[in-house]
């Protein structure tokens, strides 16, 4: 087989700096030292909350569009970002390569990837993983991650669909090594497996049917898993216990356990029980950096979740289908000065949702703040201003999103349009926003990643957050985004990237407004320990086997 090329440059998100996505390569397992002596290795943090987390969720491999940040304490995945998600590294797969035109991948196992009951982790696993993603009968609550490690398999439609009964295209060669065949080539498919969470064929004995709904995930003494932690209790909208996996192939941690506690979306709950000493770890907002003071650790980043207005046409009123409405919305908000002022230059506006310069084009409008230009927009549309309503929903109710929703109320009470917020809990925002949600206009973020971003989510019309969602034809999109696959070359790919950024900036089917920073807080207690605001959680390379906790 022709291994793919060593390294393909990308750009880093929101900057022009210069990165590797690795190919191929190996990375030695990495012992721990021991523990601080005398000091109880229990630490309490709030791994699900915030960016990266899914608010309270049994943290379910493949079901979730969040909550990596847990789930990659419990499972490993093929392949994983770095610490900062500059680049992809080997995981659970040591090395890789693919054949010349990238339509089959093998991935060769880490030396004693091993199960946290002791018994070895096999490429026949890999296998039964696929299988069970892929059954007719199974459940999940988001497809994102399932669809995006699994879909280009050949025969993944057949498979779902029930017309075959095994996936052919999945092999286990040898007990150490994978074979893959793709139904289309795929250059970059090294990089779509760092979510490919490997699930025990001896120890998951649910129907693919119950995946959803089963206690194995959160039972302890049922529960397995090759991560470095594994689940050893659970209290329902409580916390979920982790307990040290002495078999992890990196090195035993050093943490004994890890109790997980859930504060849904109550993240300023978190950030007092962070104060009061009762947390060692939490996201915070960048406003209660300075009321923390000196008792923490402040780790920071940049998030690759853009966030925006998205439109539901199906219920909205005939004016919003002209895009001189859609674009008149952008031009009235003065998003650069809510970003210096409200959010103190933390965010950056931004006009489409890839988030790499490389995928900018010079031709993209920028969308500056120009209050004539909106009043303008609604009269060639033939649209009164008092006639348009934004009933705006979303589910961050931190102060600085409450100040920008109320910024951006005022700018567009300036031309006459009327704009109301509502922040929600999670589990009424996931009701209110679905297919068949009577949401009009939703406040929120998605994954902006140019290596793991899947466009027809969104602008396809079958996608699952695609044009049949949201009443809009998509279709001039199409080929345009069947071409991304086809890119063999980091130029051709982020060309492509570009002229899907174009056409989403062009049709404002969504106003994106910022991106930004996101920030988290330990305790000074917590030592060798590493946070970033990876999109969804990543996962990423954090290293959790050498946390450990300090007097």
């Amino acid at each position: 087989m022709k291994k793919i090329a060593k390294s393909i440059l990308v750009v880093l998100l929101m900057t022009g700096a210069v990165f590797s996505v690795f190919a191929n390569g190996g990375k030695e397992a990495e012992a721990a030292a021991p523990a601080a002596e005398g000091v109880e290795q229990v630490m309490v943090a709030a791994l699900d909350n915030g960016p990266g987390g899914n608010n309270g969720d049994k943290g379910v491999p493949y079901s979730v569009g969040a909550g990596h940040t847990l789930i990659a304490k419990m499972y490993t995945p093929l392949t994983i970002f770095d610490e900062k998600q500059e680049s992809v590294v080997p995981y659970a797969a040591k090395s890789w390569e693919s054949n010349a035109d990238f339509t089959v991948w093998t991935f060769n196992l880490a030396d004693g990837l091993t199960w946290s009951d002791g018994k070895a982790v096999t490429a026949s696993d890999v296998k039964f993983t696929a299988e069970f993603c892929t059954d007719p009968g199974y459940v999940t609550a988001v497809a994102a991650d399932r669809n995006l490690v699994w879909g280009n398999v050949a025969g993944f439609q057949d498979k779902i669909d029930g017309k075959i009964s095994e996936l052919s295209s999945v092999e286990a060669v040898n007990d150490s090594t994978v074979r893959i065949t793709l139904g289309s080539p795929d250059p970059r498919y090294f990089a779509k497996v760092f979510r490919a969470y490997i699930l025990p064929e001896h120890a998951l004995t649910i129907d693919p049917s119950e995946n959803m709904d089963s206690d194995w995930w959160i039972t302890a003494g049922q529960q397995v898993g090759s991560g470095p932690f594994f689940v050893s209790g659970y209290q329902q909208d409580e916390s979920l216990e982790l307990s040290a996996n002495p078999h992890y192939f990196m090195g035993a941690p050093k943490l004994d356990k890890i109790i997980v506690k859930f504060f849904s979306s109550e993240e300023a709950s978190a950030t007092l029980a962070l104060a009061a000493g009762d947390l060692d770890f939490s996201y915070i907002n960048y406003g209660d950096i300075a009321t923390l003071g000196n008792k923490v650790n402040v780790y920071e980043g940049m998030s690759s979740v853009p966030r925006f207005f998205d439109f539901n046409f199906k219920n909205l009123g005939p004016q919003w289908d002209d895009v001189r409405v859609r674009q008149a919305i952008y031009h009235a908000i003065d998003r650069e000065t809510i970003t210096k002022t409200i959010y103190q230059t933390t965010h950056t506006p931004i006009n489409a949702f890839i988030l790499s310069e490389a995928a900018f084009p010079a031709s993209m409008n920028q969308y500056e703040y120009n209050p004539e230009k909106a009043k303008s927009l609604l009269a060639e549309a033939g649209v009164d201003p008092a006639d348009l309503t934004m009933d705006v929903i979303g589910y961050k109710g931190d102060p600085m999103t409450l100040s920008a929703m109320q910024a951006v109320q005022n700018y567009l009470s300036q031309i006459g349009i009327s704009f109301t917020h509502t922040a929600l809990d999670v589990p009424s925002y996931r009701a209110s926003y679905s297919a068949d949600g009577d949401w009009g206009i939703v406040y929120r973020g998605t994954g902006g990643m140019p290596w793991t971003v899947d466009p027809t989510m969104m602008f396809s019309n079958g996608g699952a957050q695609g044009g049949d969602f949201r009443g809009y034809d998509y279709s001039d999109m199409d080929a345009t985004i069947a071409s991304l696959g086809a890119a063999d070359t980091n130029e051709a790919f982020f060309d492509t990237l570009g002229a899907i950024n174009a056409m989403v900036n062009e049709n404002a089917t969504q106003v994106w407004l910022w991106a930004g920073k996101a920030y988290g807080a330990s305790l000074k207690r917590v030592k060798n320990f590493h946070w970033y605001p990876a999109n969804g959680g990543g996962p990423y390379m954090d290293n959790a086997h050498l946390w450990e906790l300090a007097d």
